[in-house]
């Protein structure tokens, strides 16, 4: 079978050493466990200008071709944001058209048999165009087309013979609103590498430590982890916040699509309330707006014990993990997956996460971990303060945790998951 994974239009896809980005990180453990099944094929967008083909690490051909026009797209998303009128530019049929063109020629000399497109329906029309018998595959890695009106959703997924998302409650969200296609929607889940993410590799530790991973912006919650923190750092004067992840706002224009849920209360007001403060705080104020905010949200006192570590290669995530690290998912929104939480626990760190979206699938509450409300600081920090106050049944929880992330989230399992998509579903 040939197949062709094409990557997100902003996703730079390396093929060797580690991907950068959830979405590139997902597609690259797939490739490298589906290229000896197939006659496996990238494409993704070129970095420096330079296309063509290479062989990468694990055995798939990685086609670079031209993605043309990101500073407009971004600059467009931006301004769609701040004025809070019309769709975001990525939900546009407009979205990289370039792109999209420049794969459907490639993908027109290659003559694959399946197609699966990363995130983007819009990009679908070149390409069926190029290969009009090929099967293809929408994978969804986030709850956007949940949030658009319905008859776009439904025309844009039309040509799919399959839609693959991260989690079951991500393919719940997708049904709901589009029961027409139920049968189409295949919930394959996200997996974990256990072995860079192993358990019992846990390095000792000098003093306990609160650990978050993941884009460091407001809809994620490091803010209500701030808080829970201060709440017990008189207790527990050991106690360390660490924040790794690059810290920063992201488009209004998404943001304006998940609003209305009662937790994102907590993260609007960081993105300015009209058109004038969300200019300011994206634009001018763009690189420092929220880190300033969650800086200023720290006494004095405290501020020499929370760490902001930026962001980093995603090899150098398991380095933080120690054997008194309380790996926290504190998200204000729906979370398709949450993949640094299911490697954390992975490791074996005991972990919290808030009741959002995809988490409850990840932790079974008080047997491999613990959730709590999003966006209540006082019950953060209670769950907190027990895996303080009890290391043992914290650990527990690590080790129970570590056992689940293997029996449900295998990479192995998701591939083998997808294969079988890619085997039966039928040409529409």
């Amino acid at each position: 079978m040939k197949s062709v994974i094409v990557s997100q239009p902003r996703d730079v896809v390396r093929g060797a050493g580690a991907e950068h980005g959830s979405v590139a990180i997902v597609l690259r453990a797939l490739a490298d466990r589906l290229a000896a099944r197939a006659d496996l094929h990238v494409l993704a967008p070129s970095a420096n200008g330079r296309t063509g083909v290479t062989t990468a690490a694990g055995g798939f051909a990685l086609h670079t071709v031209p993605a043309g026009g990101r500073t407009r797209q971004k600059l467009a998303d931006l301004a769609l944001g701040i004025l809070g009128s019309g769709l975001p530019m990525f939900a546009r049929d407009s979205y990289f058209p370039a792109y999209a063109q420049a794969v459907a020629r490639e993908i027109g000399d290659l003559r694959p048999d399946v197609v699966h497109l990363m995130t983007y329906p819009q990009l679908i029309g070149p390409i069926r165009a190029a290969v009009p018998g090929a099967r293809l595959v929408l994978h969804l890695h986030d709850e956007t087309l949940t949030r658009l009106p319905d008859e776009l959703v439904a025309r844009r997924l039309g040509p799919f013979s399959a839609i693959v998302t991260c989690s079951r409650w991500l393919a719940g969200a997708l049904a709901r609103r589009q029961p027409q296609l139920a049968e189409r929607i295949h919930a394959i889940g996200n997996g974990v590498d256990v072995g860079q993410f192993r358990c019992g590799a846990l390095v000792p530790e000098d003093h306990p430590k609160l650990l978050f991973v993941g884009r460091v912006s407001p809809e994620k919650g490091p803010q209500v982890l701030i808080d829970a923190f201060l709440r017990l750092a008189d207790r527990w004067p050991d106690l360390r916040l660490v924040l790794a992840g690059p810290v920063g706002l992201i488009p209004y224009s998404f943001i304006r699509l998940i609003a209305a849920d009662p937790p994102m209360r907590g993260a609007l007001p960081f993105y300015g309330n009209g058109p004038v403060s969300r200019f300011m705080r994206q634009i001018v104020h763009g690189r420092t707006s929220f880190a300033d905010a969650l800086r200023a949200r720290v006494p004095a006192a405290y501020a020499d014990r929370v760490h902001f570590a930026g962001g980093m290669a995603h090899d150098r995530i398991p380095g933080l993990m120690g054997a008194r690290t309380i790996f926290v998912q504190p998200s204000l929104c729906e979370e398709p997956f949450g993949l640094p939480l299911a490697e954390a626990m992975a490791t074996g760190v005991p972990s919290i996460g808030s009741r959002r979206g995809g988490i409850p699938e990840i932790i079974d509450d008080g047997r491999s971990g613990r959730l709590v409300e999003a966006g209540d600081d006082e019950a953060l920090a209670r769950a907190i303060e027990a895996m303080l106050g009890d290391p043992a049944a914290a650990a527990r929880m690590g080790v129970a945790g570590a056992a689940g992330i293997r029996k449900a989230f295998s990479w192995d399992d998701v591939a083998e998951r997808l294969w079988r998509v890619w085997q039966n579903s039928p040409t529409v």
